[in-house]
């Protein structure tokens, strides 16, 4: 699973192409713009300043939204709903096996994980050969579940993952298919841009 995005370059710089030239004025994209608290965190951005506040010099104040990259997004921002889909499908899977071993009605009470651990580890496997066997299994995969789910909660409290990291709790399918809701606009946030060489480089978003 890579975080690349495939655009036509002929296609992504006709797309700059139609843009109009001449004075600045809303919609141009200017570089080395303040984002951020730190001086190197300047970006790219699109200007969103009224044509006619620039026509006539009224507008004492520069406003754009900035730009950054769809690999960026995806590592500070879109990730982490993939990552928190991922979080709520295991604790569905959780709750099956909350259900066999008897402690159902500690999770519909939302218990913190590790006390719900602590529970199962305080329940008497049944003596029964089959029924010890789905107990052993249940509660291994209580287990196994209970972790990957700390694990991602524990991710979504950060500012940026990796693609490892981002690899380790979704598929293929959800990943493209952020991509392809970016891509597309269907996010309410976000604006996609085509690379243009020499501009933009990457597959970028504007931040609405």
């Amino acid at each position: 699973m890579k975080d690349i995005v495939h655009t036509d370059r002929a296609v992504a710089d006709a797309y700059y192409l139609q843009l109009p030239i001449g004075r600045p004025t809303q919609g141009d994209i200017w570089t080395n713009l303040p984002f951020g608290t730190a001086p190197e965190e300047n970006r790219n951005a699109v200007i969103i300043t009224p044509r006619c506040d620039f026509a006539h010099g009224k507008s004492p104040v520069l406003n754009y939204l900035p730009i950054i990259s769809l690999s960026e997004y995806v590592l500070t921002v879109g990730g982490f709903s993939l990552i928190a889909e991922s979080a709520a499908d295991t604790r569905d899977a959780l709750r099956k096996q909350a259900d066999i071993l008897g402690i159902k009605g500690l999770m519909d009470m939302d218990m913190p994980l590790d006390e719900l651990n602590r529970a199962v580890h305080r329940i008497i496997a049944p003596s029964e050969t089959r029924a010890q066997q789905r107990f052993n299994t249940s509660k291994c995969e209580f287990e196994k579940q209970s972790a990957k789910i700390a694990r991602a909660e524990a991710l979504l409290t950060h500012n940026q993952i990796t693609m490892a990291e981002l690899k380790a709790f979704t598929n293929r399918k959800r990943f493209d298919r952020l991509q392809r809701d970016l891509i597309r606009n269907n996010s309410l946030d976000t604006y996609f841009l085509p690379p243009c060489q020499s501009l933009i480089e990457q597959p970028s978003l504007v931040l609405l």
